[in-house]
């Protein structure tokens, strides 16, 4: 995967914003490239980790919460084998039992449960504790502060990164400028349709309406 220094990103949006860096100081393009930068990664999961969970399985506990740096899950193994993710509301409809059936009296760990983003329950119970999970999920990014700093992306993240910063630090602009970068937000949410990992993604729908000259 490409490696891409904060330096080279401020370049990339600043040419969507025709070269203006007196306008467009370096503090206003780092806030906004990684802003940008955790947007893109909670609509494409680009940047997924995989986490052991600190100090194992505990027994006969039915909640974990969900370690740092992963913001949310998407798949956890227990003892190398994955878990099939199952929601709250079909769980409680398949297994009556779900926050009391344990693994001596219901089989091995077989499903895995969100509770919100940051906190999952485990079905069954492990009664006996010391067992390995591992959690993969969207991680929070890097902070890129210093002009060398270096994110691993791929082109077509990127663009996304660029079109969404230029479109981004226009906001304190006014009038046609404004108008204008809207073409840049547009260009970022028709990209992110292809790029997306959600099924239920719908974009906003966005545009400026302007008055016509007299």
């Amino acid at each position: 995967m490409p490696s891409w220094t904060l330096q080279q990103l401020r370049t990339l949006v600043l040419d969507r914003l025709e070269g203006n860096n007196l306008l467009y100081t370096n503090p206003e393009l780092d806030a906004v490239i990684n802003e940008a930068i955790r947007v893109t990664g909670l609509f494409t999961a680009f940047n997924e980790n995989s986490v052991q969970l600190p100090g194992f399985t505990v027994a006969n506990q039915l909640l974990y919460s969900v370690p740092s740096p992963i913001i949310f899950p998407t798949r956890i193994a227990f003892e190398g084998r994955d878990l099939d993710k199952t929601g709250l509301k079909l769980a409680a409809q398949t297994y009556r039992s779900w926050a009391t059936d344990d693994t001596n009296t219901y089989g091995p760990v077989a499903r895995w449960i969100p509770i919100g983003i940051k906190t999952f329950a485990l079905h069954p119970i492990d009664a006996q504790g010391g067992n390995d999970l591992t959690i993969t999920g969207v991680a929070e990014p890097d902070q890129l502060v210093n002009p060398g700093d270096v994110m691993q992306l791929d082109d077509e993240f990127v663009t996304l990164i660029a079109d969404y910063g230029g479109h981004r630090l226009c906001f304190k602009e006014a009038g046609k400028t404004f108008a204008d970068a809207s073409v840049l937000i547009q260009a970022f949410w028709r990209q992110m349709k292809m790029l997306k990992r959600w099924d239920t993604f719908k974009a906003p729908r966005y545009f400026v309406q302007v008055q016509q000259p007299q």
